[in-house]
């Protein structure tokens, strides 16, 4: 299994909250270009997609981290972090899933590799404020029938806003 699995599973959740690939197919008003970016040492990939000369989103490849950048999104709600919340975007009884369930999926199987010791999420928004979700596995110890076990939890802070902003 490796990496790879849960590795396209974020983005994939990516290009579909975005919806930047309706049905499979890139959206019209949208190009995706796919380079080793110069003078970028540590980047063995980019993958981004641009409506004309404007960035909308990145997915850039490094060889211990991903990044994937989203610009004008806003942060995802901290309900996204929760489980079985229907999508009312998926195609009903077609679809995997309630919202987020594959990044959840995908965030637990990378922290259980060795080699994974943090993930973390950070969004920047329009204001100046940074949002950043840690996921972190935690130790609970066993109770009753439940045995001792490493589950998936996510820290989640953000900054102050800063002086003037709503």
């Amino acid at each position: 299994a490796g990496f790879w699995p849960p590795l396209r599973e974020l983005m994939q959740n990516t290009i579909d909250h975005l919806d930047l690939a309706p049905r499979g197919r890139l959206h019209p008003a949208l190009s995706l270009r796919v380079e080793r970016p110069a003078g970028h040492r540590n980047t063995l990939a980019s993958i981004a997609f641009r409506c004309g000369d404007e960035p909308v989103c990145a997915i850039e490849v490094e060889e211990d981290e991903l990044r994937i950048l989203q610009h004008y999104t806003f942060p995802l709600h901290p309900r996204a972090l929760e489980t079985g919340v229907p999508d009312a975007g998926k195609g009903g009884d077609a679809t995997a899933g309630g919202f987020g369930d594959g990044f959840k999926t995908a965030a637990a199987a990378l922290l259980g590799q060795p080699a994974c010791r943090t993930i973390r999420w950070t969004f920047e928004t329009a204001e100046g404020r940074t949002v950043r979700w840690d996921f972190v596995g935690a130790e609970r110890a066993a109770v009753g029938n439940f045995r001792a076990s490493r589950v998936l939890e996510v820290h989640v802070t953000a900054d102050a806003a800063p002086a003037g902003a709503a």
